[in-house]
């Protein structure tokens, strides 16, 4: 059986989670949680998303996914201020991204 670990649901994750005996009822902590947040994860993939606390980890409620950005003279700060614009890629995700590990978490307050 092939398993390719980048298309595991949370779900699954969840289920190993649980057999490897690492699952927690505690609540993730961030002074985030509630607001509507852009992340850069592992890999430069970034989401955005309302940022969830769901069994011990950071999570992305009304997630999307950032495949493609048009260039901006301010760069990311600036696509974080002024939100999406005609030529930017974005995919709904079907789940909740896991973000634990991230690289980069910031308020989205304007859009």
């Amino acid at each position: 059986m092939n398993c390719n670990i980048d298309n595991l649901t949370y779900g699954q994750i969840k289920e190993i989670a649980k057999l490897a005996g690492g699952t927690s009822s505690e609540k993730a902590s961030h002074p985030l949680i509630g607001k509507k947040v852009l992340v850069v994860i592992q890999h430069g993939f970034i989401f955005f998303g309302a940022l969830t606390s769901t069994n011990g980890y950071l999570t992305l409620s009304d997630a999307s996914n950032v495949r493609y950005w048009q260039t901006r003279t301010g760069g990311l700060q600036e696509f974080i201020e002024k939100g999406i614009i005609k030529d930017d890629k974005i995919d709904k995700c079907s789940s909740s991204p896991v973000i634990n590990e991230h690289l980069f978490i910031q308020e989205i307050v304007k859009w």
